[in-house]
């Protein structure tokens, strides 16, 4: 399985090049080697405590996973609507298990695709900004500021999520448990092929016999397939209930496109399939 912000030691470029924007520098600044490219590749240290702000929730599960549950569970109390919730001021990221009642105490089975929930992004985006800005104090200003107008566009799309997803259906099929952040976010009921975080778990006969059931009796036409995996099995769903296969994008490979354009694109999919 890939996970591409684990798999490299490296700095997203997306959000490298926002947060190192030349253009924020100061006009007076005589061009240094904090403004190259190679000197970012030189910065091991730096990488390694960007990586820890980026997977905060890792070690968050490892370290304290009792802990958070407690307090997730107070901000839950205190919060008194869905928008009180969202703007709890928190570094902490919610870990969802793939099997909750089967794996109650297995902490490897976390769901670790936390970034397609554009609310958790900004809590990686700022936890980027504030490595970055102990790491090089005298910049922090612009890494702040490039942070909070990528969070700025990362709202935007948020916002656009919730409005045009209200008042859809719910529930949808999609290949592997990637969207149960997303889901819970949105109100959305995520159900899947494989019942894995796993892209690459087994399909049975008896696996698609249950989910062309599922299919029928929620009335569902449009089966998500992934660009990184065949989408022969999604087809012969799609076939068997007269429906269409489309992708949903768990941003699990190298794109040319940006974060918000492949959301968008999921999102413009979704209500294809749901409005």
């Amino acid at each position: 399985m890939s996970y591409p912000i684990f798999d490299e030691v490296s700095i997203p470029e997306e959000i490298l090049e926002t947060l190192t924007n030349e253009d924020n520098w100061p006009q007076e600044k005589t061009k240094s080697s904090y403004e190259t490219k190679e000197w970012w590749q030189g910065r091991w240290e730096i990488y390694l405590v960007i990586i820890v702000g980026f997977l905060a929730f890792w070690a968050f599960q490892k370290y304290r996973s009792s802990q958070l549950k407690e307090a997730l569970e107070n901000h839950k109390k205190e919060a008194e609507d869905e928008e009180t919730r969202r703007k709890v001021d928190s570094e902490e990221l919610r870990p969802i298990h793939g099997h909750e009642e089967e794996d109650k105490n297995n902490h490897e089975d976390l769901d670790p695709h936390i970034w397609l929930n554009p609310v958790y992004a900004q809590l990686q985006v700022k936890n980027i900004a504030n490595a970055l800005s102990n790491s090089d104090p005298t910049n922090k200003n612009y890494y702040q500021s490039n942070a909070a107008i990528y969070n700025k566009e990362l709202d935007l799309l948020d916002s656009k999520i919730r409005t045009e997803l209200s008042g859809c259906k719910t529930d949808f099929i999609t290949f592997h448990n990637a969207f149960s952040y997303f889901s819970e976010e949105y109100g959305l009921t995520q159900h899947t092929i494989i019942s894995s975080n796993d892209s690459h778990g087994e399909v049975t006969p008896q696996t698609l016999e249950n989910i062309i059931s599922l299919a029928r009796e929620l009335n569902i036409k449009v089966i998500f397939a992934e660009e990184s995996t065949s989408t022969k099995t999604s087809q012969v769903i799609a076939d068997e209930i007269g429906g269409k296969v489309l992708v949903l994008s768990p941003l699990e490979i190298v794109s040319d496109e940006t974060y918000v354009e492949k959301m968008t694109q999921n999102l413009n999919n979704l209500k294809d399939a749901l409005c």
